[in-house]
């Protein structure tokens, strides 16, 4: 598989399709002429998140069950594995649900994925831990130190020792801070566009830790880059914008684009005081470029929230 343009005649399974990042990546999949077959068990993604299509092919299921994965990935060229207990707190608060889910989910996807020619692993920059310098690029050691973390390392060498095993090409790739429409409001920027639009101002905990954002749109381009490039097979990479955005200036614009005032709270927050991500293996091997400025991608969240909103 070599370009781009190979995905529009395959058959694809997608794990998690229901969900923020799955759905989007459905969505193009779909605009590109591929046949999609969409694995969620709707705990966490809505099936309003899924355009229709007769080329779309949903399936309600757990990747935890080999009947069900073993009938999703049914003739599948190319797996797309997004499927996760995906929230660190989560996972901090079920550690055994989290592995369960995250571990042993991507070891059965792995066991079953005997005709894939591609396997696409979502990964997280989390996996670093507290960065010993920055930008972080593929070189930084691995110092995961929450749940979360931990079972996506695990994941990435389960990738690696399956697909080593069965001579099947994967990229695995480390994603940094994604946004956009269809994201959940327990993340950082659709909590400050929906305090901003539901109560008229916004409250921050802690406006001086920095993070590296990608718009969802740009995200999606990446991943499709990462199922056909010759130059990604059997890499792990990290995708990010490589701009070191501080939670004060993400306030500043969105409180700017909402007609709105902002505060800070001063309140303890978890995670790297600072962090951001060195794409330039990923865009070398690719070309792949971020095409979405940060207020423009932040115009087109806020959009998605007014009508959200407006009709919950």
């Amino acid at each position: 598989m070599t370009s781009t343009a190979d995905l529009s005649y395959s058959r694809i399974c997608v794990t998690g399709a229901a969900g923020f990042l799955g759905s989007h990546l459905c969505d193009a999949l779909l605009s590109m002429g591929a046949t999609v077959v969409a694995l969620d068990n709707f705990s966490s993604g809505s099936r309003e998140n899924l355009i229709p299509s007769d080329r779309l092919t949903i399936i309600e299921g757990d990747i935890r069950d080999p009947e069900v994965v073993a009938q999703a990935l049914r003739g599948a060229l190319v797996l797309f594995h997004m499927a996760a207990l995906a929230n660190p707190r989560a996972c901090d608060q079920d550690i055994e649900l989290a592995m369960d889910v995250n571990v042993n989910g991507t070891r059965t996807l792995l066991s079953c994925a005997r005709d894939v020619r591609r396997i696409v692993f979502m990964s997280s920059v989390t996996v670093y831990g507290e960065p010993e310098f920055l930008p972080v690029n593929e070189t930084h050691p691995i110092n995961c130190s929450d749940p979360y973390s931990a079972t996506k390392v695990m994941g990435e060498f389960l990738v690696k020792a399956y697909c080593h095993k069965k001579r099947t090409p994967y990229t695995i790739v480390r994603n940094s801070n994604i946004y956009g429409p269809r994201q959940t409001a327990d993340y950082l920027i659709p909590t400050l566009i929906s305090q901003g639009i539901s109560r008229g101002k916004i409250e921050i905990w802690d406006s001086t830790p920095t993070r590296d954002f990608l718009f969802v749109g740009d995200a999606v381009q990446a991943f499709v880059q990462a199922a056909s490039s010759e130059g990604l097979k059997n890499r792990t990479v990290n995708l990010g914008s490589g701009e070191e955005i501080r939670a004060g200036e993400l306030a500043d614009v969105v409180s700017a684009q909402l007609g709105v005032s902002w505060r800070d709270s001063h309140r303890v927050t978890s995670g790297a005081r600072r962090f951001v991500n060195n794409p330039g293996v990923f865009k070398s091997l690719t070309g792949w470029e971020p095409g979405v400025s940060l207020r423009d991608g932040l115009d087109k969240t806020i959009s998605y929230w007014k009508r959200k909103l407006a009709f919950s």
